[in-house]
């Protein structure tokens, strides 16, 4: 009987065991060669070297100004106008479904609340503009920032003597494969449950957004989900890998639900859609109080809000354009908290041959 050498599951033990030590070399090749930390962007920062010496700052922004040849640019704006037109549904869904279920129920300890939160209230405040994540669009850039903090702050970790056997990369792809089922699927599985039940279609266009918005932030392609169906799948296998009960740990809880402060959401709505997204058994683990009527009303506003979106000509752009009207502007809060959080970690190497022998 012949062989058949059958190829690895691509979320096979194995195959997650080698992406744990992985995390985004090119970026990381990039940051071990900044000598110092400049005072506003690191972006500029290696625009600027890579006019004066090439090298690997130009293969860096060369790879990420080149489009995938899978990017769907119909999607893209479709995605674009729904998060607009839903904004407050989808950042309540993500807070709750998305960033406080994998703080709860996975070992996340470098997944911070509030970087989680600036991050993606900057994302969102550069959805008014169109083709936002292509080259050049205020998305794309921010995305390109993010990936550069990132990795200043993944050598800063390796510096403190981190046992990478025991817990992998520093933001290695497991993690970064967790961001990206927060912002996606478990954003999407929010809405629906918070009565946002969007069409499969734009479901579709949403997760294209997402995956594209993965790609730019270094998630590996072999973790990069074609369909929701196969983003279910991961997060199914890292639930088996890292899955755990709830920790009602009410400091780290109440870390996370402060971040909300900045989302201006209701003192009663915010641990009702937690009990409703979460389920009983883990919200009582975490002791959410129990506020029915404030979600019935709530989600009852979003049901009439979907339809209204889907069958009255207009309503979507005008409630995307009333959105905007309240768009807030967190430079000022990300570049305060961006400086603090890179003035607290150990100071760069001054010496660039020193370090390159890291």
């Amino acid at each position: 009987m012949i062989a058949v050498n059958r190829p690895a599951h691509p979320y096979s033990d194995a195959q997650l065991n080698r992406l744990r030590l992985s995390a985004d070399p090119l970026t990381d090749a990039v940051a071990l060669r900044i000598d110092q930390i400049p005072a506003d962007s690191l972006l500029k920062e290696v625009i600027f070297l890579a006019k004066s010496e090439i090298g690997i700052y130009q293969e860096w922004l060369d790879h990420l100004h080149s489009v995938p040849a899978w990017i769907d640019h119909g999607q893209l704006e479709r995605a674009r106008q729904l998060q607009l037109s839903f904004a407050s549904e989808r950042r309540l869904a993500w807070l709750i479904n998305g960033l406080l279920r994998i703080r709860t129920l996975f070992r996340c300890h470098l997944i911070d609340a509030g970087q989680r939160l600036t991050e993606f209230l900057q994302l969102q405040n550069c959805l008014h503009q169109p083709a936002t994540l292509l080259p050049g669009g205020p998305g794309h850039s921010q995305l390109m920032e993010h990936r550069l903090n990132r990795a200043m702050e993944r050598w800063a970790l390796r510096g403190r003597g981190r046992n990478l056997l025991t817990l992998g990369e520093p933001f290695n792809q497991e993690t970064l494969a967790l961001e990206m089922l927060e912002t996606g699927l478990l954003t999407v599985q929010g809405m629906a449950a918070l009565g946002v039940a969007l069409q499969p279609d734009d479901q579709l266009a949403l997760h294209h957004f997402n995956r594209y918005v993965a790609w730019l932030s270094g998630v590996d392609g072999r973790l990069l989900a074609e369909t929701p169906e196969q983003a279910a799948q991961l997060l199914q296998r890292l639930q088996q890998r890292y899955g755990c009960g709830p920790r009602p740990e009410q400091a780290e809880l109440l870390n996370t639900l402060a971040a909300e402060r900045q989302l201006r959401l209701s003192a009663n709505l915010l641990p009702a859609a937690a009990r409703h997204c979460l389920g009983d058994d883990v919200a009582d683990q975490l002791e959410l109080p129990n506020q029915q009527r404030a979600l019935q009303l709530y989600c009852t506003a979003n049901r009439g809000k979907t339809f209204a979106v889907y069958h009255l000509p207009g309503f979507g752009p005008l409630s995307a354009r009333l959105n905007l009207s309240k768009r807030r502007n967190p430079e000022a809060q990300s570049s305060g908290r961006t400086s603090s959080s890179l003035q607290a970690l150990p100071p760069v190497r001054k010496n660039r041959n020193a370090r390159h022998i890291r």
